[in-house]
């Protein structure tokens, strides 16, 4: 296998998606870390996957704030990821399959389940 390629997260795990921590990815030359922001990394956990935590990086300048407020207030929160990408890749040296995430945001999931 060369890699694989999914498109959608619930191709990967299926049912809710939670956000536990969001970060600013900064620009690394020469060495050193710059003060220029490249993205954001949000850290998501897959209930469905016995809670396996994946790394997702997006584009955006500055991290989505419905999220940012969302984990003010607990410890994770619902969210939907908008064009998903994982590349799933063996590594050869450590004998494990590697996966990188990308999308083109996270948002807080407004759906609200009604139990009765």
């Amino acid at each position: 296998m060369k890699e694989l390629i999914l498109n959608r997260i619930e191709a990967l795990s299926p049912g809710e998606i939670l956000c536990v921590d969001v970060s600013t990815i900064y620009a690394y030359r020469d060495g050193h870390y710059t003060e220029e922001a490249e993205g954001t990394k949000y850290i998501l956990v897959l209930p469905s996957m016995q809670y396996q935590r994946i790394e997702v990086r997006t584009k955006e300048q500055k991290p989505n704030q419905a999220v940012m407020n969302a984990l003010e207030e607990e410890d994770n929160c619902r969210v939907e990821v908008v064009n998903f990408k994982a590349r799933i890749t063996p590594d050869f040296t450590r004998r494990e399959l590697r996966i990188s995430c990308t999308a083109d945001t996270v948002r807080v999931d407004d759906e609200i389940l009604v139990t009765g």
